[in-house]
């Protein structure tokens, strides 16, 4: 029986061969994939390779003839051809097969046009003119698919607003591009969540929860209604694309059986630093009464959504909390920093003992009422409706604090106390009782409008805090979360809280509170963003998600190897910015326009559960005082490496050991779960290596005069595949005992000058010269950002420094056997198929240009 989800994924993915009804339909029924004619045939010379052109098998009254010319010079014709020592057919199976194992090696390769006619008795039903061509050699370059990107590459159709359905044949294309490029692997990026699952791989109650909670997205008509009046491929409904294929059984098979027939291999890539992006997708869910469920987060694994307890890193109040030193995160008071005196006076007399403030707590940030949330039924089922159909249920859950009093400090600052909020209540939101048009009007300060305090008297300076603006405004509707807006796209919580910023930047310097709201984002007890390997759960979860993908591919062919990354989207909602300026308010490098080099947004409020066990970390917490190492932000925290055991960044460096203590566990039971799988491993550079390239940096000539500088640093490494903040504990990786591939993190996106970059590939170099302790002892693969290259104003340009850098890389032969390219559908679809030199990568034939 098919299930209804499983018929929704049916009718938006599944190509549909619809039996004809009559004899006249059999008549004009096609055979031939309309998606043959978009990319050549490039054969094997010296070889022999097979390619599937058929929707359908042939019948018995149906044969299919060809016809092979080059310059309108017929060069045969027939069932079979034989042209030279290449001989072309059609296989019982349908395919496309071009056998030149028979080619010379001096022979001239064979360039022809192939007109493919499908005959039957009564006639030509379909002719399709194909490129048949010689493939490039099989080049030491591999290309790193995201695989949205290609996805969207290979089903979308921006024009019309919409995605063709999903299809063998629309894989086959895109693998007929790799062949056209040289390439015989693919290291593939799916998601946090892959899109191809099983559901037995999963807890029935984890599944059954994300199942129903897509399944509301994906039929909702009224989302529908909009996304169709669309002429672009707004967020949500790729989204959408990506949930209906991950419920189809058949999408992961048919993706990895089409690379099994091109000859693709195909590497299943895992990045432990990147579990569900909610910096853009996460989607409120509500019963009817109002009660907050949770986020539903589309790109999550659902144990990230449902169990975040138990492989999510722990918020710093946890850890305070384990180490038995609750009142060290326990908050009790906001400070209103420049409230003077006269005015506490005054609100003191005007509304007693509160001062006309008010509190509370909620588990949601202010949602946009006509934005889309979750709404579970009294079925179970979930229907996705506008939040202002739920608002006043929702908005009557949250939690009124009533205890609170306004208290003087001193002449210029105020304070509110008797703060007692339940851990579980990530968001304060605090408005005043007061007209905006009373006067003297009541206003805070627009970028420090509250300091926060903790029963102990420290300061809990990690959280985020923003202002969410007069709803009436359209300003104030963009400083409102709206996970799902009525077109399609999202304004996330990263969204409202920049828009927030940015609303504010022409403002006095105080705001008015009454008819706004300063909201107060403390994080969830357990992160969603940020997986702990050292918990078994989260380690069982990569392995199980690894498994799926391979236990998808054929007995020969698709998945062989894994591949652990560092990317991360793990950047949340900020208040400060650490710059050129130093850790400044956000607004502060927005409004000067310097440059910042870090979000301190809330992400870093969270580290491994173990640091309650580490010795620094407990020292730390001993005093009000000392505590503060781990409760705010320290000066310099975030900038350079910390690495080190005797960091003053406390925080930071126990969170960066656990961290590597973590991924080594993961990779060595990876690699006991997957014997003889081939696994590598992104590693970046150890401190020590860092400290030596900043110093050639500072040594090194610059051609204008002086020198380089180590700030050139941040043009030479791969910053968009590394965040050090979130991923730099991968540097401490522990590879003894195993045979795990360590990867080098490689090169960005910038053009460098040469003297620079060659010392900083030399350095590479050496900081992997012992494997971190493994047995691999091969030349290893690196890491080049190139894609940037084909998307600069002067492609001539980006072409010459790519081809200098991939060429300095592979002169390497000892250590560097292959370069990784990131972002496939940009290699793939920006170098053009009509010059096989360039998309064929043809400078590696080619004696270097002259120096």
């Amino acid at each position: 029986m098919i299930t209804r989800v499983a018929a929704i994924a049916f009718v938006l993915l599944a190509a549909v061969a619809c039996r004809p009804s009559s004899a006249e339909d059999i008549k004009r029924e096609l055979a031939l994939s309309e998606r043959n004619l978009e990319v050549p045939f490039c054969y094997l010379r010296h070889g022999t390779r097979s390619w599937p052109i058929l929707l359908r098998p042939l019948r018995k009254d149906e044969k299919i003839t060809l016809s092979a010319r080059h310059k309108d010079e017929l060069l045969g014709n027939g069932e079979k051809l034989k042209l030279g020592d290449v001989a072309i057919a059609i296989s019982a199976e349908g395919k496309l097969v071009v056998d030149a194992g028979s080619e010379k090696p001096d022979s001239a390769p064979l360039v022809v046009e192939l007109d493919v006619t499908l005959r039957r008795d009564d006639g030509i039903v379909q002719t399709q003119r194909l490129s048949v061509r010689p493939a490039p050699p099989s080049r030491p370059l591999t290309y790193i698919a995201d695989l949205v990107d290609d996805l969207i590459r290979i089903f979308g159709q921006p024009e019309a607003g919409r995605f063709k359905p999903l299809s063998k044949d629309g894989f086959d294309q895109y693998f007929r591009r790799l062949q056209a490029h040289g390439m015989t692997r693919l290291v593939v990026w799916h998601s946090p969540f892959p899109y191809f699952t099983r559901p037995e791989d999963h807890d029935p109650k984890d599944w059954q929860r994300y199942e129903r909670q897509a399944r509301a997205i994906l039929e909702c008509d009224e989302l529908s209604q909009s996304l169709e009046k669309t002429r672009s491929l707004p967020s949500w409904l790729w989204l959408r694309f990506l949930m209906a294929m991950r419920l189809n059984r058949e999408a992961g098979p048919m993706f990895a059986r089409s690379a099994a027939e091109h000859g693709i291999a195909l590497t299943a890539s895992f990045r432990p630093f990147e579990p569900a992006l909610t910096k853009y997708y996460d989607v409120p869910a509500f019963d009817a009464d109002g009660n907050h469920l949770g986020g539903f987060l589309p790109l999550a694994t659902p144990i990230v959504n449902s169990s975040p307890d138990q492989v999510g890193f722990a918020h710093y109040r946890v850890v305070l909390d384990r180490m038995g030193q609750r009142d060290m995160g326990l908050l009790s008071t906001l400070e209103l920093p420049g409230l003077n005196e006269d005015t506490v006076a005054d609100l003191l007399k005007r509304f007693g003992p509160t001062g006309g403030f008010e509190l509370r707590a909620s588990r949601f940030a202010p949602i946009d009422p006509d934005s889309f949330v979750l709404v579970q039924q009294s079925s179970g089922d979930f229907q996705l409706q506008p939040f202002q159909k739920i608002r006043a249920q929702a908005e009557a859950r949250r939690e009124f604090l009533p205890g609170i009093r306004l208290e003087r400090v001193d002449a210029t600052t105020a304070r509110l106390v008797g703060v007692d909020v339940s851990k579980d209540l990530r968001f304060l939101v605090l408005t005043h009782t007061a007209a905006p048009s009373d006067k003297p009007a009541l206003e805070l300060d627009k970028e420090f409008p509250v300091q926060l305090r903790a029963k102990a008297g420290n300061r809990l300076n990690r959280e985020t805090i923003y202002w969410a603006l007069d709803e009436a405004t359209p300003a104030g509707r963009n400083t409102r979360i709206a996970a799902i807006t009525s077109n399609g796209e999202f304004r996330s919580l990263f969204d409202a809280c920049t828009s927030s910023i940015n609303a504010l930047l022409s403002h006095p310097q105080r705001i008015p509170l009454p008819g706004n709201a300063i909201v107060i984002d403390r994080g969830d007890p357990w992160s969603v963003e940020l997986l702990d390997f050292q918990q078994p759960a989260a380690r069982r979860m990569a392995s199980t998600q690894l498994k799926s993908l391979f236990a998808m591919s054929p007995p020969r062919g698709g998945y062989d190897e894994i591949f652990i990354s560092t990317r991360s989207h793990v950047d949340l909602a900020p208040t400060i910015a650490d710059g050129v300026d130093g850790q400044k308010p956000l607004a502060h490098y927005y409004r000067t326009k310097r440059q910042y080099l870090h979000h301190l947004g809330l992400d870093k409020a969270y580290a491994p559960r173990s640091l309650a066990d580490a010795p620094r970390v407990r020292d730390a917490a001993r005093t009000p005082e000392s505590v503060e190492q781990l409760t705010t932000w320290q000066d310099g925290e975030w900038r350079g490496s910390c690495q080190s055991p005797d960091s003053p960044f406390v925080w930071r460096q126990a969170r960066n050991a656990a961290v590597g203590d973590g991924v080594t566990q993961l990779l060595r039971d990876l690699e006991r779960d997957f014997p003889g799988v081939r696994i590598r491993a992104i590693v970046p550079p150890r401190e020590s290596a860092i400290d030596r390239i900043h110093k050639a940096l500072d040594a090194m000539p610059a051609p204008g005069g002086g020198t380089y500088g180590r700030d050139y640093y941040r043009r030479l490494w791969c910053s968009n595949n590394h965040s050090p903040a979130t991923g730099e504990g991968m540097a401490m990786v522990d590879l003894r005992g195993t045979g795990i591939e360590p990867v080098f993190l490689g090169s960005g996106a910038y053009p460098t000058d040469r003297a620079p970059f060659e010392m900083f590939v030399r350095e590479q170099i050496a900081d992997l010269a012992e494997n971190r302790g493994s047995s691999h002892r091969k030349p290893r693969s690196y890491f080049y950002e190139g894609q940037f290259t084909l998307r600069t104003a002067d492609p001539a340009d980006g072409r010459k420094q790519r081809e200098a850098i991939i060429r300095h890389l592979l002169s390497h032969k000892d250590d560097i056997g292959e370069v990784l390219l990131y972002e496939a559908a940009d290699w793939l679809y920006f170098l053009p198929l009509s010059d096989p030199d360039l998309c064929g990568h043809g400078f590696l034939d080619r004696k270097a240009d002259p120096e």
